[in-house]
């Protein structure tokens, strides 16, 4: 047997096939331990954040157009936290996040966010891009009209060979003109994922361990509550791993564990919080 503990990207962006992190733009995720390795590598993650507010790891879409944004607390579609993006007339405005894709194991991503039409236009564009160069690389459009929290869904398409492995790209949300719109609960997935969920390559690697046993816990269970990985996916609280000082988004909950020890073959065992929970 072994075990499975959401410590640095074993969890997520590991099984997880889902790309995104902080996906529901929400503060106070990281503790500043986690935070210097990261700034020593990325320092211009420090200006956006104290620029514009935009949670960490996001950055403005076009720096040039200044501080576009206003973080809403209290009412979002997922946890606590969203922002609204305010257009301009003359170039795009928005959000975006570097990240890595698995190429060339595949070249579609679906992407899943929820929005709300503030004012002006209503058209979002969903963009992946070279990271250096700028230049869009695929991207879908979609008609995000709904004045109250309404869920959207597309497919990213990249043409092959457009990205090689470990090449940053980043993903990108945009308003385009003098459109008002509010983003939350924004994800990125690619299309290969096993049961929209976990990532092939790791969940192949899992089966030639051949585990008998997998348990679910370590440190972490010390102040986990079951009740927070059930549910939709979407609605589920994102909150610290305060034993690891990283996120913790709660989309791999307990029927994502028991599907994961189906799949492997894996009689599931499951650590009871002790710390700050009851038996």
């Amino acid at each position: 047997g072994t075990f499975l503990e959401p410590i640095d990207w074993s969890i997520n962006n590991g099984v997880m096939a889902q790309i995104l992190d902080n996906p529901s733009l929400e503060a106070g995720l990281y503790n500043h331990a986690m935070f210097e390795p990261i700034f020593k590598d990325r320092p211009e993650l420090i200006q956006a954040s104290d620029q514009t507010g935009i949670p960490f790891p996001w950055e403005p879409l076009e720096p040039s157009t200044g501080n576009r944004y206003e973080l809403h607390v209290g009412e979002a579609a997922n946890s606590w936290q969203s922002i609204e993006v305010m257009g301009l007339p003359t170039q795009p405005v928005g959000i975006a996040q570097q990240i890595y894709l698995p190429v060339p194991r595949v070249w579609a991503y679906k992407v899943s966010l929820y929005a709300k039409h503030i004012a002006g236009p209503s058209e979002l564009e969903l963009l992946i891009r070279d990271h250096v160069s700028k230049r869009v690389l695929g991207n879908a459009k979609i008609d995000a009209c709904g004045s109250e929290w309404t869920k959207y869904d597309a497919t990213i398409e990249l043409k092959p060979g457009s990205v090689v492995r470990l090449q940053p790209v980043d993903f990108g949300i945009a308003v385009n003109g003098p459109e008002q719109a509010e983003l939350d609960q924004i994800t990125l997935t690619p299309a290969d994922a096993v049961d929209g969920l976990f990532d092939p390559e790791v969940l192949k690697l899992a089966e030639d361990m051949h585990m008998t046993e997998l348990r679910l816990g370590g440190n972490f269970s010390s102040y986990y509550h079951w009740r927070d990985g059930i549910g939709p996916a979407d609605k589920r609280p994102t909150m610290e791993n305060i034993a690891w000082g990283i996120p913790e988004y709660n989309d791999f909950g307990t029927d994502e564990f028991l599907e994961y020890c189906d799949l492997l073959h894996a009689e599931p065992q499951l650590d009871i919080n002790e710390g700050s929970g009851t038996p």
